[in-house]
C-alpha cells in the first residue's frame, strides 16, 4: 500500500477514534452511552458530508478554484485530484505542442494539404491551398471539397471512392496548370487531400517525349535504307558475286538493323502513348474475339519452325469500349513475349472472359517463368530479367512498358503472376465501366 495512503486511513482512524471517545464521554456523564455513541458517529457522517460537499464544488468550479481544507480519506482524495491535473495539463500541453508544430510543417509544405470531414466539408488548409486550388478562410472553410474544386475528373475520382492512385487534371483555375491531387483517408472517417503543381514536370515530360519521337522518326528512314541494302547482300540467291564469308556478317547486320527498328517503332509507340489525351478515341468498341483470331494467326507465323501448343479460350460476345490499335498493340506483346521465353513444345494458353465484373485478358505459359524479385520492376522502359537472352530473342525492354500504358488510358490494369522455371501468367483487367458486348 502506498505510504500516503497508509497516513490518509491512520488520520481517519485517529478522527473517528477521537469522536467516538468524545461522544462515550458525554455518554458516561449523562448516563446515556448509547446516545452519546449515537450523537458521535452522526457528528462524524456530517463532517464527511461537508467536506465531499467542499471536494463537489472544487471539482466543479463553482464556488473557488484553491483546493479546500479537508483531511482524511478527503484530503488525500483531493491531493491525487491535484496530481491528476497537474498531469493532464502536461499533457494537453506536449499535445497542443505536438499540434502546433504538425500544423507548421503542413503550412510550410510547397504542397495544398486540405483536411476533411466525414462528409467531405473542408476543415483546415495550409497557406499552399490558397495560392493552388485558390482557397479562403470566409468562403471555404465548411464548403464541400467537390465545389471548391469544380472539375468534372474530379468529382468522379471523390466519388469513386478508389484512392489507390492519384489524379492528374488541368487546374480549373488555370487552364495551363497541371495538379497532381491525392487523397488518403485517415483517423475516423476524415480525409487528407494533397494538390501538387506538376506543370514543370509535364512540360520536362512533353519535351523528353517530343525528343524521342522526333529522333526516333528522323532515324528510322536511314536505318530503313541500311536495313534494305544489308538484305540485299546478305541474299545469297541474288548476289553470287559476293564473298561467302561475308554473307554471315551481312546477316548479323541485318538482324541489329531490325531490331534498331523495332525498337524505334516500340519508342515511338510509347511516345505517342504518353502525348495523347487520355480520352482521346476510347470509345471504339472492340470485339476483342476477333482480334484474338488475328493475334493467333500472327503468333502461328512468328513461331516458325518452333513448335507450341497455342490454345484459346474466349467469350465471343465479350467486348470493351477502347481504342482498338493500342489494345492490339498491347495483347500483341503479351503473346510475343510469351513465344519468347517459352521454349520450343511449351504450352501458351489465350484466354478471354469475365470474371467478378470485369473483363480479363490473359496469356499463360509453361516456360522459365521469373524470380520474384524481376516482377515489380518489369514495366519499366528498357528493364531485363536476362539482357543476353533478350538481345538474342529481339526483345526491345518495351513491350510490357507499352502494355502498362495503355492499361492505363482505359482504366484497366495488368497483373503478373511468375514462378521461375514454371511459367507466368499476365492479366489485363478491364472495369466492368469498358465492358461492352458484340
Amino acid at each position: 500500500m502506498d505510504t500516503h495512503v497508509a497516513q490518509a486511513i491512520k488520520e481517519e482512524l485517529s478522527w473517528l477514534s477521537l469522536i467516538l471517545f468524545v461522544g462515550l464521554v458525554i455518554g458516561f456523564l449523562s448516563d446515556k452511552v448509547g446516545w452519546g455513541l449515537g450523537l458521535s458517529l452522526v457528528f462524524y457522517l456530517f463532517m464527511h458530508f461537508k467536506q465531499a460537499w467542499k471536494v463537489l464544488n472544487w471539482l466543479s468550479r463553482k464556488t473557488t478554484k484553491q483546493p479546500p481544507s479537508t483531511h482524511g480519506l478527503w484530503g488525500m482524495f483531493v491531493q491525487q485530484s491535484l496530481k491528476i491535473e497537474k498531469k493532464t495539463q502536461k499533457r494537453k500541453k506536449r499535445l497542443s505542442a505536438l499540434l502546433k508544430r504538425f500544423h507548421e510543417v503542413l503550412a510550410a509544405m510547397p504542397d495544398a494539404i486540405v483536411i476533411l470531414d466525414e462528409f467531405g466539408g473542408i476543415e483546415w488548409f495550409n497557406e499552399s491551398a490558397r495560392h493552388i486550388l485558390k482557397m479562403s478562410q470566409t468562403h471555404s472553410i465548411g464548403q464541400h471539397i467537390i465545389r471548391s474544386i469544380d472539375e468534372k475528373e474530379f468529382s468522379q475520382y471523390y466519388n469513386k471512392k478508389d484512392y489507390a492512385h492519384s489524379l492528374n487534371i488541368s487546374s480549373p483555375f488555370d487552364s495551363d496548370i497541371s495538379l497532381n491531387i491525392r487523397i488518403a483517408p485517415y483517423g475516423k472517417k476524415k480525409q487528407l487531400l494533397s494538390a501538387r503543381d506538376i506543370t514543370r514536370m509535364r512540360q520536362l515530360e512533353g519535351v523528353r517525349s517530343l525528343f524521342v519521337a522526333n529522333v526516333s522518326h528522323e532515324l528510322r528512314t536511314p536505318l530503313t535504307v541500311i536495313s534494305g541494302y544489308l538484305e540485299l547482300l546478305s541474299d545469297n540467291e541474288s548476289n553470287s558475286e559476293v564473298d561467302a564469308t561475308l554473307q554471315p556478317i551481312y546477316q548479323q547486320m541485318n538482324q541489329q538493323a531490325e531490331r534498331m527498328i523495332t525498337l524505334l517503332d516500340d519508342l515511338l509507340m510509347l511516345s505517342n502513348l504518353e502525348n495523347q489525351q487520355i480520352a482521346e478515341k476510347l470509345n471504339e468498341t472492340i470485339c476483342i474475339a476477333a482480334m484474338i483470331k488475328d493475334i493467333h494467326r500472327e503468333a502461328q507465323m512468328l513461331k516458325g519452325e518452333e513448335r507450341y501448343n497455342i490454345s484459346c479460350d474466349v467469350d465471343k460476345t465479350l467486348a470493351i469500349k477502347g481504342n482498338a490499335k493500342e489494345i492490339h498493340s498491347a495483347f500483341t506483346n503479351l503473346v510475343t513475349n510469351a513465344l519468347r521465353y517459352t521454349p520450343s513444345g511449351g504450352e501458351i494458353k489465350i484466354s478471354w472472359k469475365k470474371t467478378n465484373q470485369t473483363a480479363c485478358f490473359s496469356v499463360q505459359d509453361n516456360g522459365i517463368g521469373i524470380e520474384q524479385q524481376h516482377i515489380e520492376r518489369l514495366t519499366e522502359r528498357f528493364y531485363r530479367v536476362d539482357k543476353g537472352r533478350s538481345r538474342s530473342t529481339g526483345g526491345t525492354g518495351l513491350g510490357l512498358a507499352i502494355v502498362k500504358h495503355v492499361m492505363f488510358k482505359h482504366d484497366a490494369r495488368l497483373e503478373i503472376e511468375s514462378e521461375f522455371e514454371k511459367g507466368s501468367l499476365f492479366t489485363c483487367i478491364f472495369p466492368k465501366e469498358r465492358i461492352e458486348y458484340c
